[in-house]
């Protein structure tokens, strides 16, 4: 399968981790990607320690504009912009990020909703 569908979307600058793998600090959009991976489920753990805390590190408004970006990813520059190749994009990536951001959206309404902190950004979710 060609790297523009395996790899990560973040450049390795943006990410640090600890020896067993998991995260240690992030920029927000890699912390955002890697609640909504294409290829792979998120693990539990880190998603309810994401919940638990982004608003330590960050806004709720900020948390949904990095939603929307990451919702609103285009195919790589360094992929041949062919009808076949977005095609493939969308169905293996595309698709897989968006249905992602939708889950992680539903789960913080659901769940993680704070509502003296994130009821100002209702709005914008509708």
């Amino acid at each position: 399968m060609s790297i523009w569908l395996a790899g990560p979307d973040h450049q390795p600058t943006e990410v640090v981790y600890h020896h067993d793998g998991t995260v240690s600090a992030a920029t927000l959009a890699v912390l955002v990607e890697k609640l909504t991976p294409h290829n792979a489920m998120v693990n539990p753990d880190f998603l309810e320690t994401f919940f638990a805390t982004f608003r330590l590190f960050s806004s709720p408004r900020d948390f949904l504009e990095a939603l929307e970006l990451r919702f609103d990813t285009p195919p790589p520059a360094r992929m041949e912009m062919t009808s076949a190749n977005i095609s493939l994009w969308n169905t293996h990536k595309g698709d897989q990020i968006r249905l992602r951001v939708l889950n992680v959206i539903r789960m913080w309404l659901e769940s993680h909703w704070k509502v003296n902190t994130d009821n100002p950004v209702l709005p914008a979710l509708q």
